[in-house]
């Protein structure tokens, strides 16, 4: 099974928003993660867990609670090939 098969489509915003601002968003499309961008670049994702640890900060920019670190998978990879890729980082989110 392709990765394709099962992935959500990625919501997309600029990093200038606030915290307050993508639990809106994230609550509204009854999603767990925002793909952040900078100039059209991927700066980072923002995941359920990020706001957990920074729910005290939610009128702070989203850069401030950002993964930057991101791992990209392209859909047409194995579901095998992202398990593998995940495990060892203990990752919960990929795009």
């Amino acid at each position: 099974m392709k990765v394709k098969e099962i992935m959500n489509k990625a919501v997309v915003v600029e990093d200038n928003i606030s915290l307050r601002q993508a639990i809106k968003i994230m609550s509204e499309k009854a999603i767990g993660s925002l793909i952040i961008i900078k100039k059209d670049k991927i700066a980072g994702i923002i995941t359920e867990r990020d706001i957990l640890k920074n729910v005290g900060k939610i009128d702070r920019r989203i850069t401030e609670a950002i993964s930057k670190n991101v791992i990209i998978i392209e859909e047409n990879e194995t579901l095998d090939d992202a398990a593998r890729i995940m495990s060892p980082s203990f990752l919960y989110s990929m795009i």
